[in-house]
């Protein structure tokens, strides 16, 4: 069996160059949680980091004085309210860190 190459050595280089320097799109994921008016920390799985949280539909604000704080412990990320959340849907949306 005979292959045939129809571009030079120099110019396959390049492109398999090209190619490896690609890099996947970031993959997102929404995780749901239940409040119960005591639990203020919520932990994402290992590699996962917060970028939006969501009580009850509304967006919530990052920071010390706001609503939420993000900890890492240097494998998995945990979102911990300043208030429990009451009796309704946590979402966070998260990216897997690369």
């Amino acid at each position: 069996m005979a292959v045939k190459i129809s571009q030079s050595p120099m110019n396959l280089r390049a492109l398999m160059a090209k190619v490896v320097s690609l890099k996947p799109a970031p993959s997102c994921e929404t995780f749901w949680f239940s409040g119960d008016g005591s639990t203020t920390d919520f932990t994402l799985p290992a590699g996962w980091v917060p970028k939006q949280v969501h009580v009850s539909g509304g967006l919530q604000r990052p920071g010390s004085a706001e609503d939420y704080t993000v900890n890492n412990d240097g494998f998995k990320r945990t979102v911990s309210f300043a208030v429990a959340p009451g009796s309704v849907d946590v979402a966070i949306f998260a990216e897997l860190s690369q």
